[in-house]
């Protein structure tokens, strides 16, 4: 048998390391591997007709593994982008229709479930203001504090478990599983808070989704002020405010009548680190109207910026 030199012959599958290794853990030798990118079958040096069947056999079988992988993410994408968007979409006719019968009562402001989020860059774009809240959890005196009159609840229907806001409905509308009723806003302000309820206004939400509008600016002469129904307990209250341009001051008083319940001076940083917080009684006097009243405490009249502020309840 003549002896000689023989040239390499390279064929573009030699070049894939990760097709050779597949097929080494075949038990197919790498030196086997000379099909082409196609399937080609390209006939070896010293390889009999068992070997080169397995060998393209081996070779069909990856690119039918590659094409069956690539099919499949190709689908899953189609499948993750067809739900996330009929979840974001899923609440827009009937908040579209919600928006509209609003307008129509003359009310742009829109108390909307924060479970149903998705919903909000319709109301918005329906020039509605949406303020959110837990649905499963109503506070009575949050819609009026919150100037809200429309209050919109899952479900299309009166909830049992809500008789003071059905008591203050003025009318009714249902679209797409959920009713939206406009409200006499001066019947929930009376209504006092529970052991255990807060009621709060996010007046600006930097960091979160669902902005409202800008911080609002109190001093010593304009004061941040809400009126509140309260009866005998223990309170809380939480204040998000800062001094953008350096530390300040800032005071916290609570007054019945015209007669102080509970006053506090406080020092703000120039970031919103924590809410400043400061805890106070009412005695054992019938639930009555009370005012709290947030200002700067700065003799030179600079303004402090405040995100949001809240009462709470405790149960205790």
């Amino acid at each position: 048998m003549q002896r000689g030199i023989y040239p390499l012959r390279m064929s573009p599958s030699m070049f894939q390391p990760g097709v050779g290794r597949a097929l080494c853990a075949c038990g197919v030798p790498a030196s086997w591997e000379t099909l082409n990118l196609g399937g080609v079958y390209i006939p070896s040096a010293g390889a009999s007709a068992v070997d080169d069947r397995r060998r393209y056999l081996v070779t069909r079988a990856r690119n039918a593994l590659i094409d069956v992988v690539v099919l499949a993410v190709v689908v899953g994408f189609g499948v993750a982008f067809l739900v996330a968007r009929h979840d974001q979409t899923r609440y827009d006719p009937a908040a579209r229709a919600i928006a509209a019968w609003s307008q129509r009562q003359g009310l742009s402001r829109v108390a909307w479930p924060v479970a149903q989020r998705a919903a909000v860059p319709t109301l918005l774009h329906s020039h509605v203001t949406p303020v959110l809240f837990d649905a499963q959890h109503p506070v009575p005196q949050q819609f009026a504090v919150n100037d809200t009159a429309v209050i919109v609840t899952p479900g299309g229907h009166d909830d049992p478990s809500t008789p003071q806001l059905d008591a203050a409905t003025r009318a009714r509308f249902r679209s797409g599983g959920f009713l939206a009723r406009v409200v006499d806003l001066s019947v929930l302000a009376r209504v006092p808070l529970a052991p255990g309820e807060s009621v709060s206004q996010e007046i600006s939400r930097p960091y979160v989704y669902a902005p409202l509008r800008d911080s609002r600016a109190i001093t010593s002469s304009s004061p941040l002020a809400t009126h509140l129904t309260l009866a005998a307990g223990r309170y809380v209250v939480r204040i998000e405010a800062f001094d953008p341009s350096r530390p300040a001051g800032m005071r916290i008083a609570v007054a019945h009548n015209s007669r102080s319940i509970a006053a506090g001076s406080f020092r703000l940083r120039n970031v919103v680190s924590a809410p400043t917080t400061m805890p106070f009684a009412i005695p054992s006097v019938g639930a009555g109207p009370f005012t709290i009243a947030f200002s700067s405490d700065e003799p030179s009249g600079s303004p402090v910026l405040v995100h949001g502020w809240s009462v709470e309840r405790m149960r205790t």
